[in-house]
């Protein structure tokens, strides 16, 4: 989970919480991203990816953690899913709601998938579920829609962060950022490894400029 909070810029002992729940004050608060507490400091792919949309939650859009612990507890019930943030695709809406992700099942074709606000049933398209749209590829073997593929920085960007790659560190066609940013610190120059790793120089540029970027959140 060290590695993960790195990853994700959030505070270890954050996620911990997140991941096992916490007392304080003698009240005893339950795991958010866990259905029960299991001891581990280990993570699965799923937690992660439901951390990476809990952090988005907490500092983009400001949903308390109390609303989100009973949402997804609540999807749980209803999906049956352990990790309904990478199944169901929850969102937060105008207003600071939560939404349930509604996917119609044509062809699970992206531009049919909307958000309904829970209260009042309204179907929309929001600007969170176009971001998430924007950040993660599907598994769709078998039409079950989990997210395989996380896209730090955008599809628009060579950045993944993928399970089955370096461990599921951020990688460029399976080279680790870190690896092309430390060799960079150390004197090699962009167009040097772009050939030595068989990347392009854009694909180099790109490594430096996504870790320099999560250097300078994580300050």
């Amino acid at each position: 989970d060290v590695a993960a909070a790195e990853l994700l810029r959030v505070h270890i002992t954050t996620l911990r919480r997140w991941l096992e729940g916490a007392v304080r004050q003698g009240t005893v608060y339950d795991p958010i991203l866990r259905p029960e507490r299991t001891g581990s400091r280990n993570m699965t792919w799923g937690e992660f990816v439901e951390a990476d949309f809990l952090r988005q939650y907490r500092k983009i859009h400001e949903v308390s953690l109390g609303d989100l612990r009973a949402f997804i507890r609540e999807l749980r019930e209803e999906t049956g899913v352990r990790y309904p943030l990478a199944h169901a695709r929850p969102w937060v809406g105008p207003g600071k709601k939560l939404l349930i992700r509604a996917q119609r099942e044509t062809n699970l074709e992206p531009e049919l998938w909307t958000a309904f606000e829970r209260k009042s049933g309204q179907i929309m398209l929001t600007a969170p579920a176009e971001s998430f749209l924007g950040r993660v590829t599907f598994d769709q073997k078998g039409g079950n829609g989990i997210v395989s593929v996380l896209h730090p920085a955008g599809k628009d960007s060579a950045v993944v962060i993928d399970p089955n790659l370096r461990f599921g560190a951020p990688c460029i066609k399976g080279i680790s950022t870190s690896t092309l940013i430390d060799a960079v610190t150390v004197g090699e120059s962009v167009e040097s490894l772009a050939s030595d790793y068989d990347l392009t120089v854009a694909e180099v540029a790109e490594a430096i400029s996504f870790e320099a970027t999560a250097a300078r959140l994580a300050a």
